[in-house]
């Protein structure tokens, strides 16, 4: 669902499964990474945690900058 949505916004391919030497351009390695991210997010305010300046909150509010950002940049930047 992530690739399809990073599909949509940028052009860029869909996720093919590359690791290591056979990811050449690095992009199947960076919707795994975004994939954990929001997994992670998920979790984190499925378990009631919110994002905030202190605690586990801190640790939501970082998740959820990291996503946003990931996402915004592969929004504007050409991965294709």
């Amino acid at each position: 669902m992530i690739d399809l949505t990073v599909h949509q916004a940028t052009g860029a391919r869909d996720y093919t499964g590359k690791v290591g030497d056979e990811d050449v351009d690095g992009l199947d390695m960076a919707y795994r990474v975004l994939a954990d991210h929001v997994r992670t997010l998920t979790i984190a305010l499925s378990d009631g945690g919110r994002p905030d300046s202190q605690g586990r909150g801190y640790v939501t509010d970082c998740l959820y900058c990291i996503v946003a950002c990931q996402l915004f940049v592969q929004s504007i930047v050409s991965i294709a």
